[in-house]
C-alpha cells in the first residue's frame, strides 16, 4: 500500500487579501471598495516547486496544498504545515469555513484490470445484470468521523488513468493495474488556523485514511 498524492485545503469564510494592494489603492482613489474581487484573480495562482512535487493553489476564498510522491507521514505533515505558514505569515490566513485533507493510495494488484474489475464487483457490489454489463465501477461511501465528514472513493485503476486524471507530476514505480483508494476527511464547522492545529488534522486523516484502507485491501483480497 502507498500513499501515492496527499491534498490539503482551505475554505474561507472569509477572503485571502492576496489583492490587499489593489484593494486599498481602489478604496483610496476610487472612494469604495472594489465589488467582486475575487474575480479579478482568475482562475487562480499557482506555485510549483518540481523538485518537491509540490503544488499550492491561492484563491480569494481557498488556499490548497498538493504534495506527491510522499516518503512517509511525517515529511508529508511537515511539508504542507510549512506552507501554510508562510501563506499565513505573508497574508494572514482567514477563518476557515472547511478544513480537508484528501490521501490517494494504490495497491497493485498482480492480474489484469478485467480480474481486478470482477474483483470489485464480486465483493463489493454483488451480482446483477447492471454490474455484469459494467465495463468500469467506482465506489463511494460516506462517513462520519469525530464530527468530520469522510468521503471514500475506491475502484480498479490502471496506470495511464491514474498520471491522467490524478497526478500532476511524473512519478516512477507506478504498477500497471492496482486498487485505488481516495479518502477525503473534512471539518464540517469553522475553526480558526494554527500550525499546531492543521499539523494534528492531517496527521489523524492520514492515519483514518490509512488504517481504512488497510481494511479495504482486506476486503478485496479475500475473494
Amino acid at each position: 500500500m502507498r500513499l501515492i498524492k496527499v491534498i490539503t485545503e482551505f475554505r474561507f469564510s472569509g477572503r485571502l487579501q492576496l489583492l490587499k494592494p489593489y484593494e486599498e489603492l481602489h478604496l483610496a482613489i476610487l472612494g469604495e471598495e472594489p465589488k467582486q474581487p475575487e474575480r479579478m484573480l482568475t482562475p487562480s495562482l499557482i506555485l510549483e516547486a518540481k523538485q518537491r512535487k509540490m503544488r499550492t493553489t491561492l484563491e480569494v476564498k481557498r488556499c490548497a496544498v498538493e504534495l506527491e510522491e510522499v516518503p512517509n507521514v511525517g515529511y508529508c505533515v511537515q511539508t504542507i504545515s510549512s506552507a501554510f505558514k508562510k501563506v499565513d505569515d505573508i497574508l494572514e490566513i482567514p477563518l476557515l469555513a472547511r478544513v480537508g485533507v484528501r490521501g490517494m493510495w494504490i495497491e497493485p494488484f498482480e492480474g489484469t484490470f478485467a480480474e481486478l474489475l470482477m474483483v470489485y464487483k464480486k465483493t463489493m457490489l454483488g451480482t446483477n445484470v447492471l454490474y455484469d454489463l459494467a465495463s468500469d465501477v467506482g465506489l463511494i461511501l460516506d462517513s462520519v468521523d469525530e464530527n468530520c465528514k469522510v468521503s471514500l472513493t475506491t475502484g480498479p485503476m490502471e496506470a495511464q488513468q491514474l498520471k491522467t486524471q490524478f497526478l500532476s507530476f511524473e512519478q516512477e514505480r507506478i504498477p500497471g493495474v492496482f486498487i485505488f483508494a481516495d479518502i477525503d476527511r473534512s471539518t464540517t464547522s469553522e475553526a480558526r488556523y494554527s500550525s499546531k492545529f492543521l499539523s494534528e488534522f492531517i496527521q489523524r486523516s492520514l492515519a483514518y485514511g490509512e488504517e481504512h484502507v488497510k481494511k479495504l485491501i482486506d476486503i478485496i483480497r479475500s475473494k
